[in-house]
């Protein structure tokens, strides 16, 4: 049994050790993930701790034929994409209808 299939499974058992590990081992890979897209460190973070949220709530989702490490990157790709974006703010005070509708 490889490693990570180990932790998956100790996961299912709420083993907190585990989650530790998993942690240990993965949040600078996906902190890079989504620093890729966002520069903001504070959304970095809360990204990261969506994808680890989930992984301890619903660790049987991280089980399957695909690697972990790809099932932990699609997570949090999918976290950034569910991401609310911010409005975009006009520059154009003279007719902010021509670039904002």
């Amino acid at each position: 049994m490889r490693a990570d299939e180990r932790l998956i499974k100790a996961l299912l058992q709420r083993d907190k050790k585990a989650f530790e590990e998993l942690y240990d081992r993965y949040h600078l890979l996906l902190w890079k993930i989504a620093s890729e897209t966002e520069t903001d460190h504070r959304i970095c973070e809360q990204l990261v701790t969506q994808v680890f949220k989930q992984v301890w709530q619903k660790p049987h989702e991280f089980m399957g034929e695909k690697r972990l490490t790809l099932l932990l990157i699609e997570c949090c790709r999918e976290k950034m994409k569910e991401r609310p974006r911010p409005e975009p703010v006009c520059r154009n005070s003279i007719e902010p209808q021509v670039c904002c509708g």
